[in-house]
């Protein structure tokens, strides 16, 4: 005859209950203990890390504005050369005439 779950000896029925308790107070502690290692962690390479990205980031943004910068000088001075011709009497390049 088979043993019903319902007729359980009471004396394994305390110990299931104690592992039970014993499993849930093991499992707080676990918690527990991490999270106090993550509190005490050294987050200063983490610190170091964010401040060398963001550094990189603010050249990116200098370098794009000096780019453009150069693009504009180099158009202004693009239209300029246009406008200037070679004179080879005075040997140096000078405005071009308008012929009207």
């Amino acid at each position: 005859m088979g043993k019903s779950k319902r007729s359980m000896n009471p004396a394994d029925a305390l110990r299931k209950q104690q592992r039970k308790r014993e499993l849930k107070k093991n499992k707080e502690d676990r918690k527990r203990v991490r999270e106090s290692a993550l509190a005490k962690k050294d987050v200063g390479k983490v610190r170091q890390e964010i401040s060398r990205l963001e550094h990189l980031a603010n050249i990116g943004h200098a370098q794009a504005a000096y780019a453009a910068r150069m693009q504009e000088q180099e158009k202004k001075h693009e239209g300029e050369a246009r406008k200037l011709v070679y004179d080879p009497k005075r040997g140096a390049f000078v405005p071009a005439k308008i012929k009207g």
